[in-house]
């Protein structure tokens, strides 16, 4: 039996308790998310990698693999970020940083970045760059032409 000073007592005390399991189950799908889209980033950057070993290196390669990667799926085109490559004639030489023209490279180091937005808190990715930034530095030995 219920008295009347009670009978409000349930609403609060749920009002209470779902806020935070509402916040816990958003933070949750935003870091299984994350994880999601860095999966697809690795494979993404892989594949493009495979591809661009067959290229004659050129400036352009950048661009190609760029639109590679953006064919994956949680991808968009607008965040992904790569960088002009460095090319050397072997790995001593990019150690070094005596690098050579496109004609006469046999490796290439791309930089290659992925801004990842949360979904449900975009702002949130501003104020969290180093774990909302996915990067890779990679070293693709072209195939003998």
């Amino acid at each position: 039996m219920m008295f009347r000073r009670d009978k409000g007592s349930q609403t609060i005390e749920f009002a209470l308790i779902i806020l935070p399991l509402m916040m816990l189950v958003l933070v949750g799908f935003e870091l299984i998310r994350l994880m999601w889209v860095t999966m697809v980033f690795e494979s993404a950057v892989s594949s493009a990698i495979r591809d661009a070993r067959t290229m004659i290196p050129s400036p352009t390669v950048a661009e190609k693999m760029r639109e590679h990667i953006a064919q994956f799926p949680l991808l968009s085109l607008d965040n992904i970020q790569v960088d002009a490559p460095s090319y050397a004639d072997s790995v001593a030489s990019l150690a070094s940083g005596q690098l050579v023209s496109s004609p006469q490279a046999m490796l290439a180091q791309y930089r290659i970045n992925y801004q990842f937005q949360y979904l449900l808190a975009p702002k949130f990715s501003e104020s969290l760059p180093s774990v909302t930034s996915l990067s890779r530095t990679v070293l693709v030995s072209y195939d003998a032409q």
